[in-house]
């Protein structure tokens, strides 16, 4: 899902979209024809918030199963309300224009592929944690030394499917710098 794109699905009236330009990131108002100058983190929060809220009606994978999962609810994805991480690493195997990269692997997927690359634990729902207090804070702080250090090109967020833990990695992407460029690997 692009950050970019005014049609999104679920994208009503005055909520935020970004429209890239020349280093700065502007923001307009969908349908009000307001525009104001934001950040990447700013954004990603706001639309944190809006991907939240949908989970209560999840169609974030392609079974677009429709439960609740902030109230519990487990569709084909076994998904809970917040995302788990199960590796999160300096990584070299992918393409050579991204790499190295700051690669976090959110559990969970909507598919059972034969040919899968991440293993049996991106499929498990349950497998990894969910970074809260110490544990997120030094996540992120390893992601930021890395960025800052030179270490790494860009910050990659996988799974299984990231797409079903969007509201959590729109957190992530909001606590990080806006100059790292945010690779999103998903199997759709």
């Amino acid at each position: 899902m692009s950050l970019s794109s005014a049609q999104e699905p679920g994208l009503r009236e005055g909520f935020y979209v970004a429209s890239p330009s020349r280093g700065r990131n502007p923001i307009r108002c969908v349908g009000t024809g307001h525009t104001e100058t934001g950040s990447r983190a700013g954004l990603a929060s706001q639309r944190a918030a809006i991907a939240r809220e949908q989970l209560s009606q999840c169609h974030w994978c392609a079974h677009r199963c429709g439960v609740d999962r902030l109230a519990g609810q487990r569709g084909p994805c076994h998904a809970g309300p917040d995302g788990r991480i199960f590796s999160a690493q300096i990584e070299v195997g992918d393409e050579s224009d991204l790499c190295p990269v700051f690669a976090v692997a959110f559990s969970g997927c909507d598919l059972r592929c034969d040919f899968c690359n991440t293993g049996r634990e991106s499929w498990d729902a349950s497998a990894g944690s969910v970074p809260e207090g110490v544990e997120r804070e030094a996540l992120l702080s390893r992601i930021g030394r890395a960025w800052e250090s030179g270490a790494v090109r860009s910050l990659m967020i996988l799974g299984g499917e990231p797409t079903i833990h969007l509201s959590s990695a729109l957190e992530l992407v909001a606590a990080l710098p806006d100059a790292l460029p945010v690779v999103w690997k998903t199997n759709a």
